[in-house]
C-alpha cells in the first residue's frame, strides 16, 4: 500500500512539474520557431494552454521589423486566443476552431510596392519555395530508396498541417511612414478589424503557409487603407 501511494505521489509530482513547466517550454519553442520562419526576432511574454477545454492563449507577441526598413517593431499583438479541437492533436491536421486577436499594432515603413509587410510576405514566399524544393528532393530520394526509417524501410517525411475555421482580428492600429510614391509625415490609422474563414482549407497547410495566408489578408486591408490617404493621381500613376 505504501509503495502504491509513493508511486501515485511520484506520478502526481511529475505531472504537476510538467504542467508548471509547459508554458515556459512552449514560449521558448514558439519564439524560436517563429523567429526562424520569419527571419527576424520574435518575442512572446507568456503562453497558457488547457488541453481539457481546448484553449491556447498567447500574450504579448512582438515581431521585430526588418533592418532595411526600421530598427523598431513591425507587429505587436497584445493577446491571441486559440480554441482548438483536442482530438485533432492526434491527427495530421490540427483544427483551430477560432483564433481571436485582441488588437494589433502595425508599424509600417516604406511604399505601396516595397514595405515591411511586403518583405514579410517575401520571406514566407521564399520559405515556401525552399520547402517545395526539399519535398521534391525527398520524394526523389524516397523513390530511389535512399530515405529509410529505423526498420530499414524507405519512407516519406510527414508534415504537420494546421487549419483555421475562423480568424477574428478585433482592431488594427497602423503607424504608417510612407516613402513612396510620395513621402508623407507619419500617419496614425485604424482598421476596424478582419474576419476570415477557412484558412488552410479542409486538409490544412504548414505553419509557414498558414502565416502567409494571414499576412496576405492583412496586407490587402492595410494597402487599401493606405491608399485612402494618398493623392488619387499618385496612386493611379503608381499602379
Amino acid at each position: 500500500m505504501k509503495k502504491l501511494l509513493l508511486v501515485l505521489i511520484t506520478i502526481a509530482l511529475i505531472v504537476a512539474t510538467a504542467v508548471y513547466a509547459l508554458p515556459s517550454v512552449l514560449t521558448k519553442t514558439t519564439q524560436k520557431a517563429l523567429s526562424d520562419t520569419l527571419q527576424t526576432e520574435v518575442t512572446v511574454n507568456n503562453i497558457e494552454v488547457s488541453l481539457l477545454d481546448g484553449t491556447f492563449s498567447v500574450q504579448g507577441l512582438t515581431i521585430k521589423d526588418y533592418p532595411k526598413f526600421s530598427e523598431g517593431n513591425l507587429f505587436v499583438l497584445n493577446n491571441l486566443v486559440f480554441t482548438f479541437d483536442p482530438m485533432s492533436l492526434i491527427s495530421d491536421t490540427i483544427t483551430i476552431k477560432e483564433l481571436t486577436v485582441a488588437g494589433i499594432q502595425l508599424n509600417l515603413t516604406g511604399g505601396l510596392k516595397e514595405n515591411s509587410i511586403k518583405e514579410l510576405q517575401h520571406v514566407l514566399a521564399l520559405n515556401e519555395q525552399v520547402a517545395k524544393q526539399e519535398k521534391a528532393a525527398e520524394e526523389e530520394a524516397h523513390k530511389n530508396g535512399e530515405v529509410q526509417d529505423h526498420s530499414g524501410h524507405a519512407h516519406a517525411k510527414k508534415e504537420l498541417n494546421l487549419r483555421i475555421e475562423q480568424l477574428n482580428i478585433n482592431d488594427i492600429a497602423i503607424a504608417a511612414t510612407i516613402t513612396d510614391p510620395i513621402e508623407l509625415p507619419k500617419k496614425e490609422l485604424k482598421l476596424a478589424g478582419l474576419n476570415i474563414q477557412n484558412i488552410g482549407g479542409e486538409k490544412g497547410v504548414n505553419v509557414n503557409n498558414l502565416l502567409k495566408d494571414i499576412v496576405e489578408n492583412i496586407d490587402l486591408a492595410v494597402t487599401s487603407k493606405i491608399e485612402e490617404i494618398l493623392p488619387a493621381q499618385k496612386v493611379y500613376e503608381d499602379t
